[in-house]
């Protein structure tokens, strides 16, 4: 099982929310509860991948993962997942990106 230690969103992030989803209709919420799933649904995939997987490094504004194995560090990149997803909900997802967003994630 893959459990989330902590997620620290951006206060002003926080603030912007409400007037996103004025604009696109949309709850802003659920679009990234999606979306996290989705790039779970990734871990999973590496973790059966890469065995003893210590830490992964989520940097959404950078859209890449850091694996740390061991002593050596595995860089994957993972921005196609995200074309999933319609036009209106890319504006919110890019929005949403430039955000800084750390996740730890521990096996």
């Amino acid at each position: 099982m893959i459990k989330i230690k902590n997620i620290n969103i951006n206060k002003k992030y926080l603030l912007n929310i409400n007037k996103l989803e004025k604009i696109y209709k949309i709850n802003i919420f659920i679009l990234m509860k999606k979306i996290l799933k989705r790039i779970f649904n990734v871990y999973k995939y590496i973790q059966k991948k890469i065995n003893n997987i210590q830490k992964i490094f989520f940097y959404k504004k950078k859209n890449f993962f850091l694996i740390k194995k061991k002593k050596k560090i595995y860089k994957i990149k993972y921005l196609k997942y995200y074309k999933i997803y319609s036009n209106i909900k890319n504006i919110v997802l890019k929005e949403y990106i430039k955000k800084k967003i750390y996740i730890n994630i521990y096996k």
